[in-house]
């Protein structure tokens, strides 16, 4: 719900989904794994790679929005 109501908390998502893009060479998206597959049964959020940066870029974001 932040991501779609909060533009603070979407600018810093999407901020950091394009250099998380640029770092792991495309292979995952950060808002794929957030927002377009939460309805997959076999989410990669499992994947400790993946869940940690999600959890950092959601830190991130609320952070932001915190202190605004």
């Amino acid at each position: 719900q932040l991501y779609e109501s909060e533009p603070l908390f979407n600018k810093w998502i999407n901020l950091i989904d394009g250099e998380m893009t640029k770092i792991n060479k495309g292979e995952w998206r950060l808002l794929e794994e957030l927002i377009e597959k939460k309805n997959e049964q076999e989410p990669r959020i499992k994947d400790t790679n993946i869940a940690q940066l999600t959890l950092f870029a959601i830190e991130v974001a609320l952070a932001v929005l915190l202190v605004s």
